[in-house]
């Protein structure tokens, strides 16, 4: 979105995990008169222009490709925005590009101005629910798995898999009664909240399950499997000097989020040079709502919220 505004350039890089650019900008698209989206959000406050970086469906040629192709693909947007602007984007990784965005900043420390990792498992070897998941896997079982799949990661499998953590009931038995009482029980549950709106609840679940739109090729996926395995010690990162990343960082992370939990978040702060390092913590969100709930979005409920980051965004950027 070109808004006018030339001088406070953002990208905001959707997690590679089967998801739309809708990720960060949900509520413009299903419902732009009642909530902001994270990317208005940015043009409200100012800054421009504002870009959010999505992956499509990987050639055939190109299935092989693993994280040197992928991250070239991240410090060329970059690189795009500072040749259009003049000035080094403000990086916003949700999720996966998070820590992707360090890995590529460990490269290219001039690519961000500042850099916040949203709900980013930075050193996914910290306690977290997909360590359990990926030690009970060899790399010899994806291999079978990604000769089995044509060489990709299905992105309908993947949103399966995030709503089957979520919730381990809502797939079985039949498909008409798998999980309506479990469902009932936490429909009520979400009604005793003022703010719930049934309406909402039911489109915005409809997106979670439809909203893929990318599959993961088998190169890259391999590479992000052993980082879930191997956690800081992985083959794919082993050439990555962390201490390189020294502009301002900021980790925000959520309350509910079982995906991304705190320790796997700012465990970055142990490893890059940065002289300013901050921590938004708003324990009322979990894993998606860090992206696009109004609780996280604005600051009528938490004070750690993405109307603060913008602040601290512009304080600290290298262009004061």
């Amino acid at each position: 979105v070109n808004n006018g505004v030339n001088d406070k350039p953002v990208v905001i890089y959707v997690a590679y995990t089967g998801r739309s650019a809708v990720l960060a900008d949900y509520n413009s698209i299903f419902e732009p008169e009642k909530r902001s989206s994270l990317a208005r959000e940015f043009i409200n406050n100012g800054f421009g222009p504002v870009s959010i970086f999505t992956c499509t469906d990987p050639l055939e040629e190109n299935l092989d490709h693993a994280t040197p192709e992928y991250l070239s693909s991240v410090h060329s947007a970059n690189e795009h925005i500072k040749n259009l602007t003049g000035f080094a984007p403000h990086v916003v990784g949700l999720c996966q590009m998070g820590y992707f965005n360090a890995w590529n900043l460990a490269d290219n420390p001039d690519d961000a101005n500042t850099f916040v990792l949203a709900g980013a498992p930075f050193d996914p070897r910290k306690e977290n629910t997909l360590t359990k998941i990926a030690d009970s896997l060899s790399m010899e079982d994806i291999a079978a798995y990604l000769k089995l799949s044509g060489n990709r990661m299905s992105a309908k499998r993947m949103a399966k898999s995030w709503r089957l953590m979520a919730d381990p009931h809502h797939y079985i038995g039949s498909p008409a009664t798998s999980s309506v009482a479990n469902r009932h029980i936490k429909l009520f549950w979400q009604m005793l909240d003022d703010d719930f709106s049934s309406e909402r609840d039911y489109v915005f679940k409809s997106w979670l399950d439809k909203d893929v739109v990318a599959d993961i090729p088998g190169g890259l996926y391999k590479d992000l499997f052993s980082f879930f395995k191997y956690g800081m010690n992985a083959r794919c990162i082993a050439d990555k000097d962390f201490r390189k990343i020294t502009c301002p960082t900021a980790v925000i992370s959520g309350g509910k989020d079982d995906i991304s939990p705190v320790d796997t978040c700012v465990a970055i702060f142990e490893h890059i040079e940065s002289p300013i390092k901050t921590h938004f913590h708003n324990p009322l969100v979990g894993h998606a709502g860090i992206y696009n709930s109004e609780r996280s979005l604005t600051d009528k409920y938490d004070e750690n919220n993405w109307q603060a980051i913008m602040v601290w965004m512009k304080e600290h950027s290298k262009y004061q």
